[in-house]
């Protein structure tokens, strides 16, 4: 048996990039197409913000009404970028020191505590959401080692390996695409494609027993850890 989902995942990441991105989006547009509606002439024209003030905000928020599902916002160089859950990172121009446009009559606002910090964003037009910032967790390659090894699920009948490549991890299946993960908080990694959490679970000793996979479908799936 193989991971189990009622759909492909291209279509679980047109869902929740419909949620995102408004409930007047077409079914069937591509991601192609969201990428190229940031160089439409809806597109608000670029400001005169600094883009260094929005460096406060980079990080990863998951949605409080899609547990697991993620938006990442990051800066390079002069430019800020905002990942969506399924996309790919797309430019975003600043409309003020706390706000993001997207294009197409879509934007971020980021929410900030009585002390400026930042603790969620909420995205405006079409649907509203509001994503939870993650605290913030980056491991050295050393000690991503012990992720690896062979994790069996019951429930499914099959094998999972996650192994080290390029400096982190990823979660192999023989006859599925690989899972690239990329930390997220303490013990819990974004995956990718079908699997879109990965979160480790450890005893009373702290040894890892084995670990939950979530899609947006299906959470907590236990895989043991074998070896």
């Amino acid at each position: 048996a193989s991971w189990v989902v009622e759909e492909d995942p291209a279509e679980m990441a047109r869902e929740v990039a419909a949620a995102f991105f408004g409930a007047d989006m077409e079914a069937e547009e591509s991601a192609e197409t969201l990428s190229d509606a940031t160089d439409t002439p809806d597109m608000a024209p670029a400001s005169d913000i600094d883009t260094a003030v929005f460096e406060k905000f980079v990080g990863q928020y998951e949605f409080n009404d899609y547990p697991g599902v993620v938006i990442i916002v990051s800066l390079d160089e002069d430019n800020v970028f905002v990942q969506s859950p399924g996309g790919d990172k797309q430019p975003a121009s600043p409309l003020s020191p706390t706000s993001l446009s997207l294009g197409a009559d879509q934007s971020l606002e980021f929410n900030l505590d009585d002390n400026g910090v930042v603790e969620s964003l909420t995205t405006r037009g079409g649907n509203e959401l509001t994503a939870t910032k993650l605290e913030d967790w980056a491991p050295a390659s050393a000690d991503l080692a012990v992720y690896t090894g062979r994790y069996f699920s019951e429930e499914l009948d099959t094998v999972y390996s996650i192994e080290m490549e390029d400096d982190g991890l990823v979660l192999r299946h023989r006859r599925l695409e690989d899972v690239e993960m990329t930390p997220k908080v303490t013990d819990t990694f974004n995956g990718s494609g079908a699997i879109s959490e990965i979160k480790f679970v450890r005893n009373e000793n702290g040894e890892l027993t084995g670990l939950m996979a979530s899609n947006v479908r299906t959470l907590n799936v236990w895989f043991k850890k074998q070896d």
